[in-house]
């Protein structure tokens, strides 16, 4: 084996080869091995060129995809010409992210709204209850704080609970969710107070 010895020129940080998205197997140990660029084959004569990738303004690229596979059947006769746009490839990858990302906001927005129902009709419901009561404390002189109090103590008191039981089970899904990626950010219980 025939290598010969090369200038480096530069390093790309955070060069991905792999979607951030981890798989199962030894697709892991593969996805931070690093890569050569070189200059045809200049430094290594036996590998061939596997592709090159073209940047193209959108209102050209027809006349780009014509010139670049003129030039690619000269220089590789034989092989056949595959061309792809790289946002595209990019994008495949993280498809089902995004399917994911819109049910989840859907059923979201959809429980926020039935829970919002819900604590009306809980509202409403103890206020039919209570309507004498009501009138009695006003006759009596009874002002708006705690008429509301009245009203509110036992519909904040179980919002209270179902937030207390809430936010951890939403805390541990979406610990268990970032796991999935290879980069991701730090979580903290805090975010989920200050929000």
């Amino acid at each position: 084996m025939l290598v010969k010895p090369a200038k480096i020129i530069g390093i790309i940080k955070g060069y991905r080869l792999r979607p951030m998205i981890r798989y199962s197997g030894d697709h892991d140990l593969k996805a931070d091995a690093g890569i050569i660029l070189t200059y045809g084959d200049k430094l290594v004569p036996y590998l061939q060129t596997e592709r090159f990738t073209l940047r193209a303004k959108s209102n050209n690229v027809e006349s780009i995809l014509t010139a670049a596979q003129k030039a690619f059947e000269e220089i590789f006769p034989g092989n056949v010409f595959i061309w792809y746009f790289l946002d595209e490839h990019v994008n495949r990858h993280y498809r089902s992210e995004k399917i994911w990302r819109n049910q989840i906001l859907f059923f979201t927005l959809l429980t926020i709204g039935i829970a919002c129902l819900g604590v009306l009709g809980m509202i409403s419901n103890k206020a039919t209850e209570k309507t004498k009561e009501i009138g009695i404390r006003k006759v009596l002189g009874a002002e708006f704080f705690q008429i509301a109090q009245l009203l509110f103590s036992t519909t904040f008191r179980q919002i209270i609970y179902s937030s207390l039981l809430g936010i951890p089970i939403a805390y541990y899904l979406t610990q268990q969710y970032l796991r999935g990626f290879s980069e991701r950010i730090e979580l903290h219980c805090g975010i989920l107070l200050y929000r």
